[in-house]
């Protein structure tokens, strides 16, 4: 009797010991599901503010970070060889939290934020308070294996009107 307990207790605690995961594991697992961004993209950003429409080449990198523990995104944006959008990002996961987070710079402007991302199957959305109201963005993989993200605006939260179509393309 004592040795059958012994034995249940030892593999009880091998079992423990082999399904636990460490919040750095869940970290990993998370982020590995962006893994569909990794690598160097390039194409267009299209902005409409009212009446003003412009057109941005982009070039976007994504690399994985600390063991697969973040992602770093850089952002080149330029508009007739004025560079109109310079920006970084780390993407994590907080596992005790269960929730990812963006944290961003951009230039110019001195932008910063830090915003909570919800991604789904090789997409991910996130919803930010911008001055006079909200911006929300969409970003996914299309069947062309592109980048395309979309971004809209509302003052009220209810209506919203598109401001931003990007479509990028795998350069490497």
């Amino acid at each position: 009797m004592k040795k059958n307990l012994i034995h249940t207790v030892l593999v009880f605690a091998t079992v423990c010991s082999v399904s636990a995961q460490t919040p750095e594991d869940a970290n990993k697992k998370a982020i590995k599901k962006l893994d569909w961004l990794l690598g160097e993209w390039t194409g267009e950003a299209v902005t409409t503010m009212g009446s003003r429409k412009s057109v941005v080449k982009m070039r976007e990198t994504i690399k994985s970070l600390q063991g697969g523990n973040l992602l770093l995104i850089t952002g080149l944006g330029t508009e007739k060889d004025s560079v109109v959008h310079d920006a970084l990002a780390v993407v994590s996961y907080d596992a005790e939290k269960q929730k990812y987070r963006w944290t961003a710079w951009r230039s110019p402007g001195g932008f910063y934020s830090e915003v909570e991302i919800k991604p789904g199957e090789k997409s991910f959305e996130w919803q930010t308070d911008v001055q006079g109201g909200k911006t929300r963005y969409k970003a996914f993989l299309n069947e062309k294996g592109q980048w395309i993200e979309t971004g809209e605006f509302s003052r009220d939260g209810s209506k919203w009107y598109p401001f931003l179509s990007m479509t990028m393309n795998r350069a490497n």
